[in-house]
């Protein structure tokens, strides 16, 4: 192999692992109600029912576009986190979620909820085939 073959393959190994580093990278800081991305300010969110239930929302419309909350599914038994997208009109369900910023980073790095705070609707459907515990 040629020396300018081997720079251009090490340079395309390099750019893949430095853009995976920037999604696996992306830091979420949840503060006053509001969800920052790399330290811009990109949607709304809201804890209630003693943690029970955290709703986020756009910044510019206040609409919702995910609410989470603590079900009891009789026939299972157990507990489960019901994440539901009104807009979409779609949910899944988890067992056990570390805690909300842990989810919302997955969201976003699974390219679900992008950097301007809209839901993806073709990535929300991969993410609930991937993630979905019922």
């Amino acid at each position: 192999m040629n020396l300018s073959k081997s720079k251009s393959i090490i340079l395309i190994i390099l750019l893949i692992l430095s853009s995976v580093g920037v999604v696996k990278g992306q830091d979420i800081k949840l503060k006053n109600d509001k969800i920052f991305l790399e330290n811009n300010y990109i949607l709304n969110y809201k804890k209630s029912d003693f943690g029970g239930k955290f709703q986020v929302y756009t910044i510019d419309q206040n609409e919702e576009i995910l609410f989470i909350n603590l079900q009891e599914v009789p026939d299972k038994f157990k507990s489960y986190w019901k994440f539901y997208f009104p807009k979409q009109n779609k949910y899944f369900y988890k067992g056990i979620i570390d805690s909300f910023k842990k989810e919302l980073k997955l969201l976003f790095e699974d390219k679900v909820i992008d950097k301007d705070g809209k839901v993806n609707e073709s990535n929300l459907d991969s993410y609930i085939t991937k993630y979905n515990e019922l």
